[in-house]
């Protein structure tokens, strides 16, 4: 008898099986190397969550090239303040590691001894050090500059430990970019180490150095630092200064530090941007000023460098005043401080508000900070330093990998340099350190998704080992089955790294999913082996098994595969990377499947047994399980009707929640409620502020700007040439004044910043925090001109021009790189744990800001209309009807709403109109324009809805009043004015009233499309970026994309189903016999089961989809089709032998039901343990794929065989006919054997493999 095929003997090595598995093994190496390299180089930015040509990502991009703050930290803890040692000692250690100050050797009472003393100092002694001035030479100072160069350039950074002479060279060691070592010599030469951190370069080091003794380094000379050792007067050896100090080569992660009290004192300071000028305070003393000052400026630092005044907890109760400021600074109190306090509260409520406490507590916070501020200064005390906070900008080096800078210590990384600083240098509790900001969001991601596999992996492990255990009742059979899920899984990590991609947190759940399917394709193929084993024996079992399976699995792994590239039509890029790795990875799986499983089965044979004729099946849990589903099988058949009209209407009721599905993208809803993230940024927005960046910039034309030297008195006649080129737009030599200076620019931001505060801020909807921009670091602005302030706002902007390049070097203004338009930042924070709906946010935040920008834009209209005249603005007068202006602080009318319940905004939630001519009216009056005064340049409004009906003008006095104007411009609706009759009375019509901006609108487009679009007068124009505009683009996307994938999948693996239906027993025929378009469609029926129970259950429910559900449904679709196809390969093999349609489907289920059940339990629990992971998309994708495979396995166990039982199962194989010449007598006796051995009870035997 001929050897099967892994039984062949091979020279040297045995079989072919052990060949088989000398070559799995040689490979396995590379798939854990892989594997581990991925995982350690887990990255996740939001803004990679779209492609790089979306605007989104466009504008995102641009912003961080012209900006430093959008990648910021903010670092603080309870009670960080100006009174906090720890606090002094942060920001002075992080200012070291900038460089900003020098690393020197001990000097007695300099800033750097007390450096190098650390460690011997507590944070108090150490903080209280004198600094002194840099001793430095100049030729010291270049090399530490070039010695810090090189650590940028390397990314190099020191670890907990130095591995100080490791290779018995004196070296110490340090850690740079993609995982490489470098290593100092007492010389002062820095070497690359050109040795590997993987597992083959460990062994052959730890047998070189043990064994052989060889402890020799070879590594690639990078650069000499400092000068070699030297020994003074007295012996004593002085070492190179880099070697003794490896800080000195460090990477500066850093890029700038700002404190709220240091920024306060900047404004406060005597003559500063804030202190009181101006006969209004002549005889204040300069302590009365400061208070002044101090106010103002806590008033714009609030909520951004500093918390609430007072705190939280504060109730305006004496009793709760020792809680609220603690005992150290209650020890500054009067010993009567309790009657003074109560005191002062009394004539507060009796003098302010009506005696109601109510009023107090829910006053403006501005109002409230006052009154707190003042019942110290009565008490005859300083009012208690508020919380405050450290901004941290990162640099360059310190974005290329965040984990560097604020990672926790997870999975072999180190803690991040600046974890390092303030929990180790600064003793600052690890619990009580608060983070926040971009980078902490983008980490946290990683870490939890990382810590998610190291808890969870092993538990679902056992769970899967404890049931394929109790399912086969053989440990070296539920080993072979874990090898192939468990190397499957490495292998999919490892494709991602040898292809060059990262990981993120949502790649992180491939190798779970390709696990389960790797199980399921070796469970499928244990079974055919045990059938194989028991019908003809061990020999040649597994070659029976890969016969049976091989087709099946094969095209069950491909429509897999399918359905997950079918996720590449995503435009979200984890999710897309999830399709095409995972889809790769799945087919890897076949592999393993058909080579490593028929090896180790050959080796290592199963605890089956041939069956003797007559014997029954022995009793075990496949064999309960098996019997189970023939009796469901029998009833389903007998009553197939009733079950498939009740399976299609359940789906028909169920998928009415389809199109009410929502999706959600929210960062910090990827995290649970226990998560550190979660927990930090509780107490930072009680406590200090808001957190989420909401990035405006306020662009404007460089041709539209004007330098203090530009503002002359004349106004020479303006010209225009189209074909002129400035800053890319289409204009001619433009007039200074339609020119803006620097002052005019500042009040654009200034503008828009009040105007956005006053509708969401926390006197309107509650949803931003106090804004930064330029406008916070200057002086008070003046008034709008309207005549008299001419001079004074010249001589204001003369300072300010003056100040220019000190407001460069913040990250509030810039000059374009491209075009050296003027970029005016306005930072705006949004709460990150409220349920505020970004893209409603987003657009109604355009509602407040475009019709302010458009204002800008009909200014230069008129302007220009206007200087074309011979006598320019002398004599110029201008007519506004429809609305005339109010006060600044009635320019928006809010409606005030929870947090919670935010929803795009209607046409009449913001008035635009007012906030259009609001900002008309100022820029008129700052050219000179007055209401009422006929002598100099006019300007007037007419709005007859302020008017009773009998005051309004006749038409006759409306037309008499408008040939009093050069310029007549209507900017809202009123009955009586006919926008035909009047633009023919005017002496020059401008209609203005298409300033209003409508996101859902047709037609309604903002400044920045104006410009796109030619429009030379939209000079001033706005660009929304940020994490929100990205986060709200990619919840619409993703949609979008859960839509397209599913549909996608749809009609891919319904396309494979036709293709398979076909009558392979006849001729192929291109119109006849190529597809089998009525089985295929049918067959997607139980296919389509799932999705559409498990998301239209969602709908009904309400259940948002976030990232990690939308990756399930093109996933159980695929899973769904590989049951089927193994379903219908049993059940056609049935009907092909002539059995009749019902014994058929019990052959099917005789030989997949448990196969189907066992890959269900055993992966579906294994999956359901992510159900308990603190990263969401983990959590969310576990438990939806356990409730998929559980419902996909209904589908195909009781829907599909009712399907194939009624009259549409004839699509799937015709019946046999019963005709004398249907079939031979040889067919005729299989088909009764096959029909026999569908009833458990009697084993008839089937016919052999080779037979089938």
């Amino acid at each position: 008898m001929a050897k099967s095929f892994f039984a062949k003997r091979v020279p040297l090595v045995g079989t072919m099986a052990v060949l088989t598995l000398c070559v799995i093994f040689f490979w396995l190496p590379f798939a854990i190397r892989g594997a581990r390299m991925a995982v350690e180089g887990m990255k996740n930015d939001v803004k990679d969550w779209l492609p790089s040509d979306f605007p989104e990502t466009k504008e995102l991009d641009w912003f961080r090239i012209n900006f430093l703050g959008e990648q910021f930290v903010i670092v603080t803890w309870p009670g960080a303040n100006v009174d906090d040692p720890q606090f002094k000692l942060l920001v002075r250690k992080l200012r070291v590691d900038i460089g900003e100050i020098p690393l020197e050797p001990a000097v007695p009472g300099s800033q750097d001894n007390a450096e190098s003393q650390g460690d011997d100092q507590n944070p108090e002694e150490e903080a209280a050090t004198t600094a002194m001035v840099d001793p430095r030479s100049e030729e010291v100072k270049k090399e530490d500059a070039r010695a810090r160069e090189i650590g940028d350039k390397y990314g190099l950074y020191v670890r907990n430990d130095l591995y100080e002479n490791w290779s018995k060279q004196g070296e110490k060691w340090l850690h740079g970019d993609g995982d490489r070592w470098f290593y100092l010599l007492p010389s002062g030469e820095l070497m690359q180490w050109a040795g590997g951190s993987h597992t083959a370069n460990y062994l052959y080091r730890a047998i070189a150095r043990n064994v052989l003794g060889d402890y020799s380094l070879d590594g690639v000379y990078v650069a000499t630092l400092g000068s070699a050792p030297t020994v003074d007067d007295s012996g004593k050896t002085i070492p190179n200064r880099y070697y003794a100090e490896p800080q000195r080569v460090t990477a500066r992660f850093f890029h700038n530090v700002t404190t709220g009290p240091e920024v306060l004192e900047q404004l406060i300071a005597e003559n500063g941007p804030l202190w009181p000028r101006g006969s209004d305070y002549a005889g204040w003393t300069n302590e009365e000023k400061r208070v002044v000052a101090e106010e103002l400026a806590y008033e714009r630092l609030t909520g951004v460098l500093f918390g609430p005044q007072p705190p939280i907890n504060f109730d305006w109760t004496a009793e709760s005043l020792p809680e609220t400021i603690g005992k150290k600074e209650m020890a500054r109190l009067p010993e009567d401080w309790e009657t003074q306090v109560n005191g002062y509260l009394a004539g507060l409520l009796r003098d302010e508000f009506d005696g109601d406490r109510e009023q107090l507590l829910t006053a403006p916070h501005l109002i409230r900070m006052r009154h707190y501020r003042a019942m110290f200064r009565e008490m005859g005390v300083e009012p208690p330093h508020p919380q405050s906070c450290i901004l941290v900008t990162l640099s360059k080096v310190g974005r290329r990998d965040l984990s560097r800078v604020v990672g926790r210590a997870l999975m072999g990384k180190p803690r991040g340099r600046l974890l390092d600083l303030a929990t180790g240098e600064c003793q600052i509790g690890p619990e009580q350190l608060k983070l926040g900001g971009p980078p902490i969001d983008n980490v946290a991601i990683d870490e939890e998704g990382s810590i998610t596999l190291a808890r969870l992996v092993v538990f679902s492990g056992i769970i899967g080992l404890s049931l394929a255990w109790l399912s086969f009742r053989s440990i070296k059979i539920t080993m072979m089955i874990f090898f192939v899920g468990g190397v499957s899984a490495m292998a999919s990590l490892g494709i991602v790294w040898w292809c060059g991609g990262t990981v993120d947190a949502i790649l992180m759940t491939m190798p779970a999913l390709v696990y389960v399917l790797g199980l399921s394709g070796a469970v499928h193929i244990v079974n055919y082996y045990r059938d194989a084993v028991e019908e003809q024996g061990v020999e040649g079992a597994p070659e029976a098994a890969i016969g049976h399976g091989w087709f099946p699995c094969t095209l069950a792994a491909f429509t897999t595969a399918l359905g997950l590239l079918s996720l590449m039509a995503s435009n979200i890029q984890p999710i897309k990377k999830f399709g095409l790795f995972s889809a790769l990875g799945v087919m890897a799986t076949v592999i393993l499947l058909f080579t490593y499983l028929p090896a180790a089965l050959q080796l290592w044979p199963g605890p089956y047994k041939k069956r003797k004729k007559g014997e029954a099946p022995a009793s075990s849990v496949a064999r309960v399980i098996e019997g189970f589903w023939q009796s469901v099988g029998a009833w389903v058949v007998a009553n197939y009707g009733k079950v498939l009209t009740g399976a299609v209407a359940l789906m028909a009721v169920v998928a009415l929640g389809l199109p009410r599905i929502h999706t959600s993208i929210q960062l910090l809803k990827l995290f649970d409620g226990d998560a550190k993230i979660i927990r930090d940024y509780e107490w930072m927005e009680t406590y200090l502020g808001r957190l989420v960046p909401m990035e405006l910039v306020v662009r404007v034309d460089r041709s539209a700007m004007r330098s203090n030297g530009d503002d002359a008195a004349d106004e020479p006649v303006v010209t225009r040439d189209d074909d002129q080129q400035t800053s890319g737009q289409q204009n001619a030599t433009v007039q200074p004044l339609m020119q803006y200076d620097f002052l005019e620019r500042m009040e654009m931001v200034a503008r828009v910043k009040e105007a956005i505060e006053a509708e969401f801020g926390d006197d309107g909807r509650q949803i931003l925090g106090t804004g930064m921009a330029l406008t916070t670091f200057a002086p008070e602005l003046p008034g709008p001109d309207g005549g008299g302030l001419l001079d004074a706002r010249k001589t204001y902007n003369r300072r300010l021009e003056q100040s220019r390049p000190e407001f460069l070097a913040s990250d509030y203004l810039r000059e374009d790189k491209e075009n050296a338009d003027e970029l005016l930042r306005l930072s705006l924070r949004l709460g990150a744990l409220n349920n505020v709906d970004y893209g409603a946010f987003v657009n109604t935040l355009k509602m407040v800001v475009e019709p302010i920008l458009d204002a800008y834009r009909v200014r230069t209209q008129v302007l220009g209309h206007l200087l074309e005249k011979e006598n320019g603005l002398r004599g110029a007068s201008i007519l506004v009807l429809g609305a005339a202006p109010q006060e600044a602080t009635a320019r928006v009318a809010p409606t005030p709403v929870e947090e919670t319940t935010m929803q795009e905004p209607a046409a009449g939630d913001i008035n635009q109109t007012q906030l259009f001519v609001d900002t008309l009216d100022e820029l008129f009056r700052n050219r000179g324009f007055r209401t009422g005064d006929s002598r100099s340049q006019q300007i007037a409004y007419y709005d007859p809805s302020l008017y009773p009906p009998e005051e309004r003008a006749t038409p006759e006095q409306l037309k008499e009043y408008l040939e009093q104007f050069q310029v007549v411009m209507m900017v809202d609706d009123d009955p009586d004015l006919d926008p035909g009759i009047l633009s023919k009375q005017a002496g020059w019509w401008l209609d203005a009233r298409d300033y209003r901006y409508l996101p859902l609108a047709e037609g309604s487009i903002s400044a920045a499309e104006r410009k796109i679009q030619g429009d030379s007068d939209a000079t001033v124009t706005a660009i929304y970026t940020g994490v929100v505009p990205v986060v709200y683009k990619a919840q619409r996307t993703l949609l979008i994309s859960l839509i397209d994938s599913i549909g996608l999948a749809f009609v891919l693996i319904m396309a494979v189903m036709m293709v398979l239906l076909r009558d392979w027993g006849q001729p192929f025929h291109l119109w006849r016999n190529s597809l089998n378009p009525a089985a295929g469609l049918l067959s997607m029926l139980p296919n389509i089961f799932p999705v559409v129970m498990i998301f239209g259950v969602m709908g009904h429910l309400g259940v948002l989809v976030d990232i990690g559900s939308m990756m399930t449904a093109s996933v159980a679709m695929g899973v769904a089709v590989d049951d089927t196809i193994h379903f219908l390969n049993w059940f056609r093999m049935g009907m092909s032998q002539g059995l009749k349609r019902k014994q058929a489907i019990a052959l099917a289920y005789r030989h997949c039901a448990t196969a189907m059940t066992q890959t269900t339990a055993i992966g579906g629990l294994g999956l359901a343990v992510f159900g308990l992971s603190t990263f969401t998309p983990t959590q969310r994708f576990g438990v939806l794929m356990f409730t998929l495979l559980v419902a996909a396995l209904i589908g195909d166990l009781i829907m599909l065989p009712a399907l194939l039982a009624s009259p549409l199962g004839k699509y799937f194989a015709p019946e046999p006919v019963d005709t004398p010449d249907a079939a031979s007598p040889t067919e005729e006796a299989k088909g009764k054997a096959l029909a026999a051995d569908t009833v458990a009870d009697e084993p008839t035997p089937e016919p052999t493999a080779k037979e089938k």
